[in-house]
């Protein structure tokens, strides 16, 4: 009864997500099949407009579907630190009273953004309801951390999120309306600044999945444009992890195509 109760919460994780958009908020994008077709990726890519309250993207099934947040997972596992008051280094952040430790040291400046690479060992098995109900709280992807202990849920599972949930956690951290402290949301905001233009500025990290038999990468964020807000996300199906600069660079021809950038 216990295996077949592990296997069935580990099928639903990547099944598509329950809250679609309607049909009349989904705008699919030739320009952005072109862009993927030139790349010789397969993926999509998801771009909310947070003002229309619209989507405009690629491939609305995958966008719906659900994957192992990967690194990705920095974004809101560093909003839950700073709110418990605790950071593990300079820009990895977790709660203390859990006794959670980074797996290496902060290890990489990128175009102003301070990144540690994400936790690798949990050693209290009290933490795991401690993350559950702070994620349950930002409903982020199916907010599924498990039992097992220690366990890289962020990236073998079973926590999965999809390219739309991320767009809508992302919009609302960059508003600063997610049921956590303003204070902490501006700082997380602030730790994943990328780069800015005349009239725009650029958010976002990558994630990358090691552990499967075809490797996937993310690339998430938002951007800040004209006192508008748009969130986005991107997967792709990756043979190596090298490629999370193509994953990047095809992102932002996405962006540049949607007249964002």
């Amino acid at each position: 009864m216990k295996y077949m109760k592990t296997l069935l919460s580990a099928l639903l994780s990547f099944l598509p997500a329950r809250t679609l958009p309607p049909a009349t908020r989904w705008q699919e994008s030739p320009l952005l099949a072109q862009l993927f077709r030139k790349s010789n990726t397969q993926g999509t890519f998801v771009l909310y407009d947070v003002s229309a309250d619209t989507y405009t993207g690629l491939d609305q099934a995958r966008a719906s579907t659900r994957f192992s947040p990967a690194a990705t997972f920095l974004i809101p596992s560093q909003l839950i630190g700073l709110t418990a008051g605790n950071t593990v280094g300079p820009s990895l952040a977790m709660p203390a009273e859990n006794n959670l430790q980074p797996s290496v040291p902060m290890c990489e400046q990128n175009g102003g953004l301070q990144r540690a690479l994400i936790l690798s060992d949990i050693q209290t098995q009290g933490a795991l309801p401690h993350l559950h109900a702070h994620l349950l709280k930002l409903e982020y992807g199916n907010h599924d951390v498990g039992s097992k202990h220690p366990h890289a849920f962020w990236e073998s599972g079973p926590l999965a999120i999809s390219a739309l949930e991320q767009t809508r956690f992302l919009s609302r951290l960059a508003q600063g309306k997610l049921p956590y402290p303003t204070k902490a949301q501006r700082q997380t905001q602030d730790l994943f600044w990328l780069e800015q233009g005349g009239d725009w500025r650029l958010y976002g990290t990558t994630g990358w999945l090691t552990d499967r038999e075809h490797p996937l990468g993310w690339w998430v964020g938002w951007v800040e444009k004209q006192g508008r807000i748009y969130g986005f996300a991107l997967n792709g199906d990756m043979t190596e992890k090298e490629d999370t600069e193509a994953c990047i660079a095809l992102g932002k021809s996405c962006l540049r195509a949607l007249g964002i950038l």
